[in-house]
């Protein structure tokens, strides 16, 4: 399931490295025809507005070559992304268990997005979770297909749980010990 949906943020990473190399060359002809609109002008004021907007585009142009650049570089593969992530997903309560409060504090942390509410009468509040768990907590109903929460996309669940694995990877070391 990973895998196919790590697949498909590939396919977009290559749509927009096409999207970006189209405006690029855009970018780069508005240059040109900028440059000869420069060349052919004689009123100094005229010149300076030319030169403004090239600046401009140039500017642009950087932006967009440093995106282009960030989407050509060849990142983890899934499995090494997401191990200790999938790792902690798989069985939080075993950490929890283990009686570490750091450990206990980083399980808090990844699962709940803020602070959990408390109400005198009623006791806790009913916690929202993170993504990876509100996605988890869909395999819990009847409906046996994978839909990600409204409004959420791939990329927002692969960032969360790349960011998992950055908290995860200072305690990797304590999650073996703890067969995890």
């Amino acid at each position: 399931m990973f895998k196919d949906m790590w697949n498909e943020r590939l396919a977009q990473s290559a749509d927009m490295a096409k999207a970006l190399k189209g405006e690029l060359k855009a970018l780069e002809t508005k240059i040109e025809q900028v440059v000869d609109a420069v060349v052919e002008a004689t009123n100094p004021r005229v010149i300076s507005a030319f030169e403004q907007r090239i600046v401009k585009l140039e500017r642009e142009k950087l932006v967009l070559q440093e995106k282009q650049g960030k989407l050509g570089q060849e990142g983890p593969k899934p499995e090494e992304l997401l191990e200790l992530s999938l790792r902690f997903l798989s069985n939080p309560r075993k950490i929890w268990e283990s009686g570490k409060i750091e450990l206990q504090r980083l399980v808090l942390k990844l699962v709940f997005p803020g602070h959990l509410e408390y109400c005198r009468e009623a006791g806790f509040r009913t916690p929202r979770t993170t993504m990876p768990f509100a996605v988890l907590g869909g395999f819990c109903n009847l409906k046996k297909k994978m839909v990600l929460p409204e409004g959420e996309s791939l990329n927002t669940l692969f960032d969360e749980l790349a960011a998992f694995e950055e908290q995860l990877k200072p305690y990797a070391y304590e999650l073996e010990e703890l067969g995890l």
